[in-house]
């Protein structure tokens, strides 16, 4: 695995205490069109802390965790030509999966996520939000709250393997804490 680090984490930008949904959403967009490199690090975090104190302003009432429709239904433009292909729920280490429940794993999740050349994806677990991208036989993992190796600061982790991205999410994530996923990739044409 190589680290990509960006120059702070969300918790340097003004306003990006909670900003994490946005920056994931935005990492998400960014990964289906380029490779992301740390000036995209760097923008991504001070746009998503502007998006997420205009999404808090709207309406003081937002007690809960911002969600990635959140996101879309206050700033559409991000999410234009990009088309849902997959979005589920499930626990963190299980093995069970009911499409009646959409209940899903993560290995279904990392499957759905190399179906095409290129699609990024919002993972959220424990009111946190992170952003994952698939092009080519490369994996991106994307954290904007940062990390005692990256001294604080945001990265992104280049992941060779489906089974190194599972095996990271699994060691680094608590087992049986309940995930939601969504899998996005662009429309045809765009």
């Amino acid at each position: 695995m190589e680290t990509l680090e960006a120059s702070r984490s969300q918790f340097d930008v003004k306003g990006g205490a909670a900003s994490c949904t946005s920056a994931s959403c935005l990492f998400a967009r960014t990964t289906l069109e380029r490779k992301p490199c740390k000036q995209d690090l760097d923008k991504i975090l001070d746009a998503a802390g502007v998006i997420w104190t205009k999404w808090k302003s709207m309406s003081p009432s937002h007690d809960s965790h911002q969600t990635w429709m959140d996101v879309k239904s206050a700033y559409p433009g991000i999410f234009d030509g990009i088309e849902v292909v997959y979005e589920t729920n499930g626990y963190i280490g299980s093995t069970v999966e009911n499409e009646a429940f959409l209940l899903s794993t993560i290995g279904m999740c990392v499957s759905m996520l190399t179906a095409d050349e290129t699609r990024s994806a919002i993972l959220t677990t424990n009111c946190s939000s992170y952003g994952l991208n698939h092009q080519g036989d490369v994996f991106y993992f994307f954290d904007s709250h940062g990390s005692i190796r990256t001294h604080g600061n945001a990265y992104v982790l280049r992941i060779h393997s489906d089974d190194d991205l599972k095996t990271f999410i699994h060691s680094n994530f608590q087992e049986n804490a309940e995930f939601s996923l969504v899998v996005l990739r662009l429309k045809d044409g765009s």
